[in-house]
């Protein structure tokens, strides 16, 4: 029944309104106890995260990461940093000319020519070799340096990570790639002398240049200590037919059995994660915290995602985040078990397992910006294990084949006595081990590579280069004929 006075209606109306505003205010008051309820839930799901990674003894700050002091003379961080800036002074890198200077030009242009991995194969040698020889010349005190810090029991990157996502990369780190290119054309230019012990030397520096950048918790350094090795198996595919001195009493034989052994430890590509994880850690705590504002980010390289430049309510509550940090930290956990991998296979696995519940929601804007996509590193890696396993093994055919006269026509003669095992193949999911073609036109050790299927080391061409999107298998030349091109 309506109401009929207008003094009734005047009530009507302002009891309707009373009951709609204390509706309203029913429901504001629902979502807020909702919202911190499930704020108090998503903290203590995330101080769940965080003990379950301490309890596996796994750093997640920055300072876990921190080693014994070393004295600088026992360090070989403090030899590799010299190094670095004697090369940075030889090629004119750390002091951009005010005005054109045709030198210095000319000297930064010899630096980018190490950057070229074809530098360490005859025909550019060749090309370049006036070149080379100059670059050679400039740098004549990196060699002692580098022998120096091989001899030192560790390295420890002394850093002070500060600020939010802080990098832990030591300066000179993108130099590392050339300083060990260096070291191998020196180790080739010793061969042709007949230097072959110093030779192998050079190399087994080269390949504590990259051992020691990689003990820095970082996928930038761990890249760089890739590069490094790369240099090292690349010359050893050239230079390992060529040794002589390296059989039975040889006087390279000592360097040759350390360099094997220095190709087949493993790479710290998990503790790389574990700081990548630190990295992304450390920025969610701060934004969470309300320490840092988003608007910060945009002063950094790339600014912020588009998601990220609108309006946010946690932009006004940072701890609303905190489901964002849940979902970050519980990926980056799936990397560190993907990086820990074995084998390529096993690694792809492990990256596509569900989250743990705790991390299993949608990813809000935070997580979307953050989101660690890491595909291309477990390839880069694992190709990585498998030429430095190839390249041991090559070296290990060439010992056997100076002590009985003739290379060993099936890997498995070269246990005990030259390895302790013949390696596996890291792309290989049955742990089958490295193949070997010697029979072949073109003989070669070979890995399964991303397929897993044997084809018989099977690769191509294009352009007379070896070119990996063409190859069925991972190759590594046995007689040191890798094709060139021009």
């Amino acid at each position: 029944m309506h109401p009929s006075t207008p003094t009734d209606r005047v009530f009507f109306f302002h009891h309707r309104w009373v009951r709609a505003v204390l509706v309203l205010a029913a429901l504001l008051v629902a979502l807020v106890a909702y919202c911190y309820a499930r704020l108090r839930s998503d903290e203590h799901r995330l101080a769940e995260v965080v003990a379950a990674i301490r309890a596996r003894g796994e750093p997640l700050l920055w300072r876990d990461f921190a080693g014994q002091p070393l004295p600088p003379e026992r360090n070989a961080a403090t030899f590799h940093r010299q190094a670095l800036d004697v090369l940075g002074r030889a090629f004119c890198l750390d002091r951009p000319a005010a005005r054109p200077d045709p030198n210095s030009d000319r000297l930064r242009g010899l630096f980018v020519l190490l950057r070229d991995d074809p530098v360490l194969h005859p025909p550019l040698r060749t090309a370049r070799a006036a070149d080379i020889r100059e670059a050679l010349s400039l740098c004549r005190q990196i060699a002692p340096l580098c022998r120096r810090a091989r001899q030192c029991e560790r390295a420890e990157w002394v850093l002070a990570p500060s600020g939010p996502a802080a990098t832990i990369d030591p300066p000179g780190v993108s130099r590392v790639p050339e300083l060990a290119t260096l070291l191998c054309l020196e180790a080739v230019a010793a061969l042709e002398a007949g230097r072959e012990a110093e030779a192998v030397e050079l190399l087994r520096d080269a390949m504590a240049v990259g051992r020691s950048i990689g003990s820095v918790p970082s996928l930038t350094c761990f890249q760089a200590s890739v590069y490094a090795r790369r240099s090292v198996w690349s010359a050893l595919e050239q230079l390992a037919p060529r040794l002589r001195a390296v059989g039975a009493g040889g006087d390279a034989r000592p360097a040759a059995t350390g360099l094997i052994d220095d190709l087949l430890a493993d790479a710290p590509f998990a503790r790389a994660m574990m700081g990548r994880r630190a990295c992304v850690y450390d920025l969610a705590e701060r934004i969470r915290l309300g320490r840092l504002p988003l608007s910060a980010l945009r002063a950094r390289p790339g600014g912020v995602a588009p998601a990220m430049r609108g309006f946010h309510l946690a932009q006004v509550v940072p701890a609303l985040y905190v489901g964002d940090e849940i979902e970050l930290l519980a990926r980056m956990d799936r990397h560190v078990r993907a990086a820990a991998a074995g084998s390529f296979p096993e690694a792809q696995r492990r990256r596509r397992e569900p989250l743990a519940p705790a991390g299993s929601r949608a990813p809000g804007p935070l997580a979307v910006f953050l989101m660690p996509r890491y595909a291309g590193l477990y390839e880069e890696h694992f190709r990585d294990r498998a030429m430095c396993r190839m390249a041991a093994i090559r070296l290990a055919m060439r010992l056997c084949e100076l002590d009985r006269g003739l290379r060993p026509a099936r890997l498995a003669e070269l246990v005990p006595a030259y390895l302790p095992a013949v390696p596996a193949d890291p792309f290989a999911d049955d742990a089958r081990p490295i193949g070997c073609a010697p029979g072949a036109a073109t003989p070669v050790l070979y890995s399964v590579y991303e397929d897993g299927t044997d084809d018989g080391g099977r690769y191509g061409t294009e352009g007379g280069y070896v070119l990996l999107r063409l190859s069925a298998d991972l190759v590594f030349f046995l007689n040191g004929d890798r094709p060139d091109g021009d």
